[in-house]
């Protein structure tokens, strides 16, 4: 599950608001000026950016989940983000032979290319 469903759900589960989440986080920090926003709160959920160590912590207890939980969910979506940008990239560059090469090697299927035969060693007659 994407770390912005999650935090999605946990929310919905105290039954606070994006605004409220937001409150309960500047109340965890101490800081009410430095703390998220609403649109924060808005852009963690949908995925857009994944919150820092910093307010992984404070997400943990307001929340009540292990901050490793949590910090294992971004890591994760970091991971896959980063991934998915690299084979994007590749696709945009080298065209549909990258496509099919990406999902060849997603899917296990060898693809276009037949199965190669192993070399054997020549066998070559005496010099003469």
């Amino acid at each position: 599950m994407p770390i912005g469903q999650l935090f999605r759900d946990l929310r919905d589960l105290k039954q606070w608001t994006q605004t409220q989440l937001a409150e309960q986080l500047a109340i965890s920090a101490g800081d009410p000026t430095g703390a998220p926003g609403r649109d924060a709160v808005k852009r963690w959920e949908t995925g857009k950016v994944i919150p820092g160590r910093h307010w992984i912590g404070h997400l943990s207890g307001v929340l009540g989940v292990p901050a490793g939980q949590l910090a294992a969910e971004a890591t994760l979506d970091r991971v896959n983000r980063r991934a998915f940008l690299g084979l994007s990239t590749l696709a945009v560059t080298h065209g549909p032979l990258a496509s099919e090469m990406a999902a060849s090697i997603g899917g296990r299927d060898p693809g276009p290319w037949p199965a190669s035969k192993p070399r054997t060693a020549r066998t070559s007659s005496p010099r003469r």
